[in-house]
């Protein structure tokens, strides 16, 4: 527990080789031990840069006119309800997100929809209790794991532009003190993908501002 700017610098950026990250062993197992996030030094290095290429600035500016799209596709479909989790609109929104930018267009809601619901099942096992007793939730991420791996080897009227993105009147205008808001991290362990999310959610605050009623 970090109680200071200064301690967070500390640990994640100034002095981070000192520190390693550690995770359940549910979610080494999981996901597999050469993944990002049990690493650290050069092999982490190479690793995040391989990473970073595919959600770099020229790569997430593409994916401008389909996140608006989802963005859409979501304020109309909150509009025909009378309560909203939020909470969960925004992991099916961000889940959409993350399809966009894996998968690229998935117009089969299908295999979108068994995406989702693999992905739900191997995240309540990332920290469950790691044994393969049938019924337990790290069992049933396991099954979920290897069903996806199987089916993947089976197989707006003016859209915002990257440019209006980039100027829109509140974009990045009230910064946080160092250090004292990090909802990505910071340093060498820092999400990589965290452009993806900031545009993410700037695409979608805009059109919830402007013409959500």
């Amino acid at each position: 527990m970090l109680a200071s700017p200064d301690a967070a610098r500390f640990v994640l950026v100034t002095h981070a080789h000192l520190f390693k990250p550690t995770y359940p062993k549910s979610k080494e197992k999981l996901i597999g031990p050469s993944a990002l996030f049990f690493h650290q030094g050069h092999y982490h290095a190479r690793l995040r840069k391989l990473v970073q290429a595919s959600l770099s600035p020229e790569t997430i500016r593409k994916l401008v006119p389909g996140i608006e799209s989802a963005a859409i596709s979501a304020l109309d479909s909150w509009a025909n309800s009378q309560v909203i989790n939020v909470f969960h609109e925004m992991k099916k929104f961000s889940f959409n997100i993350g399809i966009l930018s894996v998968f690229g267009q998935l117009e089969d809601n299908y295999y979108r929809d068994q995406l989702k619901q693999n992905y739900s099942i191997v995240e309540k096992g990332y920290n469950s209790f790691p044994n393969r007793i049938p019924g337990t939730a790290y069992s049933k991420a396991l099954l979920a794991e290897q069903m996806a791996i199987y089916e993947a080897n089976e197989r707006g009227k003016k859209p915002l532009t990257w440019g209006q993105t980039r100027n829109m009147p509140m974009t990045y205008r009230v910064a946080p003190k160092p250090n004292t808001f990090m909802p990505f991290g910071n340093g060498v362990h820092s999400c990589p993908g965290n452009e993806l999310a900031k545009l993410n959610m700037l695409i979608l605050i805009h059109h919830l501002v402007t013409k959500f009623r």
